[in-house]
């Protein structure tokens, strides 16, 4: 792609920004003139980023790269929510259904493995509780060639793909994601514990993925 390629696509990109914010101001302002507005809970998000340029790819999958997985989440609650208020802390779109029937008052289902998040929503500082880790999957169309999980803490991120080599990013120090360390010896702990992460994960969702990890789930699940 030439420069000017380039520029038209990322200035397209952010067109379809701007469109999709003008049409949520669209839904807020029907809301207001319905007289909806304080008995509505509206919640904006994505299923997923853009990687626009960023590592070389103008695509969103199969890199599990941040741009294509830190999506937003904006929610709006009237009776409860602090207006203004940002929160550091991992959440998942699975985190979605346990929170709506929360709000709503409706019995979360045992089988969910998200965690709602109306604990996050009242103003003063963030709880202590919630996530210490997340994970994402990408099955692709043609195989497992281009299946790939991802397990997530807030300082390290790990990915597998099963013809590709182990990708561990520290993302304290590395928050673009662009120097892979998983071949550095100091790190093995660290390499060993995101993999148990992503084997109790993959045990928990009945994922069988990767032989690999069947392996390795025998070990570690609870």
């Amino acid at each position: 792609m030439s420069r000017d390629d380039w520029r038209l696509f990322i200035a397209s990109y952010w067109a379809y920004v701007t469109l999709t914010d003008h049409c949520v101001g669209q839904i807020l302002a029907t809301l207001e003139r319905t007289g909806q507005r304080e008995n509505t809970v509206v919640i904006f998000t994505s299923d997923h980023g853009e990687l626009v340029g960023a590592h070389g790819f103008i695509t969103k999958y199969p890199q599990l790269f941040d741009e294509g997985l830190h999506i937003p989440l904006v929610l709006r609650w009237p009776e409860g929510a602090a207006r203004g208020v940002v929160r550091q802390g991992l959440t998942s779109s699975i985190d979605l259904l346990p929170t709506i029937c929360e709000l709503a008052g409706v019995e979360i289902p045992d089988a969910v493995h998200g965690e709602s998040l109306v604990p996050l929503l009242g103003p003063g500082p963030e709880p202590a509780t919630g996530r210490d880790e997340t994970f994402s999957e990408y099955d692709g169309n043609i195989g497992q060639a281009y299946s790939v999980r991802m397990a997530r803490t807030k300082e390290w991120k790990y990915v597998y793909a099963p013809y590709g080599r182990d990708e561990l990013y520290h993302l304290a120090s590395d928050p673009g994601e662009c120097v892979n360390v998983a071949d550095r010896s100091e790190n093995r702990p660290v390499l060993a514990d995101m993999q148990d992460r992503m084997a109790r994960r993959m045990a928990q969702t009945n994922d069988n993925t990767f032989g690999r990890f069947n392996v390795r789930r025998k070990r570690t699940a609870p």
